[in-house]
Parts: structure tokens; sequence; C-alpha cells
């Protein structure tokens, strides 16, 4: 994309003028920055094996997620122009785990998003993960927050959505969220293991 502002630029200053050709690089860049901020980055992180490290499991194939749990990292501001995209995401990271592992459709219990990528976020973004969170919990999955900024957390604040997720669903660190959902699940899984004998 960047080779093509360049030859935008330069073949609109040799053949047109040289106004024409700043223009035409000026509007590239201009829309070269929409699209990024419209479709921001999200990826699945997966831990690295002896360390405290969780990374893109596409860039680093050796990091492993956890059983019945989703890590989802969001890279960018949150607000009316990529909102949309950003739930329809999260949403398809879920049914793509889902597909993936075969079996009951609840397979995943535990959505992890780390949002100490995310500056700044606006009320649309917070409508959309309200959004998400209903979904989830229409699947019985359960959603947390990992590491919002404090601007973030102020606005989420304000809007009431912490007292919607909860304040144990919000965590400083994704080590933190990872613990606990791990003892969610093993409280359950003993649970289940109790009413089985019972029965």
């Amino acid at each position: 994309l960047d080779f093509s502002i360049c030859m935008a630029a330069f073949l609109g200053v040799a053949f047109i003028s040289m106004d024409i050709g700043l223009m035409l690089s000026v509007g590239l860049a201009l829309l070269r920055t929409l699209i990024y901020v419209a479709r921001p980055a999200t990826c699945k992180l997966g831990k690295i094996s002896d360390s405290n490290l969780y990374l893109d499991t596409e860039q680093y194939q050796h990091a492993q997620g956890f059983p019945g749990i989703l890590i989802l990292q969001l890279g960018s501001p949150i607000y009316f122009a990529n909102c949309n995209y950003i739930r329809e995401r999260v949403l398809r990271w879920i049914r793509d785990e889902q597909v993936l592992s075969n079996s009951k459709p609840d397979v995943i219990e535990h959505v992890l998003l780390d949002l100490s990528g995310v500056s700044t976020i606006d009320m649309t973004g917070i409508a959309a993960f309200r959004e998400i969170l209903r979904i989830l919990e229409a699947k019985s999955i359960k959603m947390k927050l990992i590491n919002p900024r404090i601007g973030v957390m102020d606005k989420m604040i304000l809007s009431k959505f912490i007292d919607v997720i909860g304040k144990d669903s919000v965590f400083l660190s994704i080590e933190d969220a990872i613990d606990a959902c791990r003892f969610s699940l093993q409280k359950e899984k003993h649970q289940n293991d109790l009413s089985d004998i019972s029965a």
C-alpha cells in the first residue's frame, strides 16, 4: 500500500501536475488510515511455555491456549467507526473456536478481552461490549476484561457497564484472569462430579 501511494504521487506529478500528485498521495494516505482504524488489529493470545508471555497464536505457533478459555487482544481505540467490526470479530473468534473444538457448542466457558491496547472508547463502543456480553451470556459464556486503561475504565464506570459485567470480571493481568477462570472451571467440575455421585 505504501508503494501504491508513492507511485500515485509520482505518476500524478509526472503526468498531470505537482498539486494533483500531492493530493493523490495525501488522499490515499488518509484512505489507508481510515481502513486501519475501521478494521483494527485483533488477535487470539496463547501462553509461551515456561514464561508469563501471552502472544498472538498465528504469529507464534507454539503459544498454547487453555481449555474452556479464549483470550483475545484488542489493539486500537473503540468507537463508532469500528465497534461493529470489533463486535463481529470477537463473535467470529468464538464461533471459529467452537467449530475447531468439534465438540459441544458451549466448550468455551470464558472469553478474556485484553484491553491494554485500547486507548479510548466511546458510548457506541460500550454499547458493542454490552451486545457482546448479552450474546455470550445467552450461550452461558462469561466475559472478563483485562487491564483497561484508566480513561476506558472511567467511561465504563460512568456508563454502568462495570456494574453489569461485575467488578470481579475486571483483572489487571492475563495471568490473574486465567487463574480465576481455571478456579471457576475446577469448581464447576467438582460440583458436577458431586451431583453425579449423589444421583
